[in-house]
């Protein structure tokens, strides 16, 4: 190795400072999130011996005592870079090593709630993503020559309007499967826990739509055809929502996310459309419609009466290191759930490859 090449190491801790600075205000912004939901105290009744210490080995006990949220005396505002890398660190070995001894001890405390590990495991993600990116850059050096890095302002929220109809929720059902209406409604009700569907969707669904960064990448390069990369494959920092996945699919530029974790967000909004030059950008968003209708129809008559599957997680677990890694997008029945991966199960390592 040439005095000006870098280890991995090495450019894995420089970049990770780098994203520590650029994005600290976000980071921090997660951070109070997950004190606000409960670790200080997790941290302090572990720490005063309410759970066995022989489940806790040395090294785990040490671990948690550093943790920046009772090392630091500070506000976490006033938290310093130093003290963001500290957390991306200590959020990443909660996530890669000791993620079974967390488990052990929620399981052991019932009044601990899983909300703060979730948002954790948010910030884990920084240092996957840059692991990611390095191990990347070392199997293909080619890719990161001459790059040209652009700052993109993303779009402001979009209002969107419910139809005039009264009951909406009812106005599609109707048309997606017609004379078995009011039995899906039925259903509908059972498997939501409500009689009121109607107040239940427009309490679920947000009126303000948002641009994912996957789209706002297919702008760009629709904007700029020019510039479109060769190597036609998005790094994120998590893995796309099932309607990025999908519209992805169906683009022209087939451009490629690392991965899909299956969400549907009710508030994602398509890319906006401008005179741009070649075939019809309208084209991807209306194959992407009908695939949802299709999905939608066959849901609504075959995944009603099942149980309700527990939520995946696997946005949390942080980017794939594999471009074979995506998940199957298409939604399954709720009769066919998926068993959680576990701990010791390598494709879900950071080290994986």
């Amino acid at each position: 190795m040439s005095d000006t090449e870098k280890s991995s190491t090495q450019a894995e801790t420089e970049i990770l400072q780098l994203v520590a600075e650029l994005d600290k205000g976000r980071i921090l912004s997660i951070a109070e999130r997950i004190e606000k939901r409960g670790i200080r105290q997790f941290l302090q009744k572990t720490q005063s011996g309410v759970h066995d210490s022989q489940l806790q080995s040395e090294k785990f006990r040490i671990w948690l005592e550093n943790c920046p949220f009772t090392a630091s005396p500070s506000l976490i505002q006033n938290w310093t870079c130093a003290t963001t890398v500290k957390l991306i660190h200590w959020a990443s070995e909660a996530r890669w090593h000791y993620a079974e001894q967390l488990r052990t001890l929620l399981k052991l405390d019932e009044s601990q709630r899983q909300a703060w590990l979730d948002n954790l495991h948010k910030v884990a993600r920084y240092h996957s993503a840059i692991k990611s990116m390095v191990k990347f850059a070392v199997k293909e050096p080619g890719i990161f020559v001459n790059i040209v890095i652009r700052p993109i302002n993303a779009p402001n929220p979009r209002r969107f309007k419910f139809p005039n109809d009264k009951a909406p929720l009812l106005a599609v059902v109707r048309t997606l499967v017609g004379k078995d209406t009011n039995s899906t409604m039925e259903k509908l009700e059972k498997h939501l826990g409500t009689q009121d569907v109607e107040a239940r969707l427009r309490r679920a669904c947000r009126l303000e739509l948002t641009l994912h960064a996957e789209m706002q990448i297919v702008v760009f390069y629709e904007v700029n055809p020019g510039l479109a990369p060769h190597l036609r494959l998005i790094g994120t920092s998590k893995k796309a929502c099932f309607l990025c996945d999908k519209y992805l699919r169906h683009h022209p530029l087939r451009l490629q996310a690392s991965a899909c974790h299956q969400k549907i967000y009710p508030s994602w909004m398509p890319p906006p459309y401008y005179k741009v030059t070649g075939k019809s950008t309208k084209l991807p968003f209306i194959k992407l419609s009908g695939d949802i209708e299709k999905l939608t129809r066959q849901e609504l008559k075959v995944a009603l009466t099942a149980p309700l599957r527990p939520p995946n997680y696997d946005s949390t677990a942080g980017p794939s290191l594999t471009l074979t890694a995506t998940m199957p997008t298409e939604l399954r029945s709720l009769r066919e759930t998926r068993a959680e991966p576990t701990v010791g199960d390598d494709r879900f390592s950071e080290d994986s490859d």
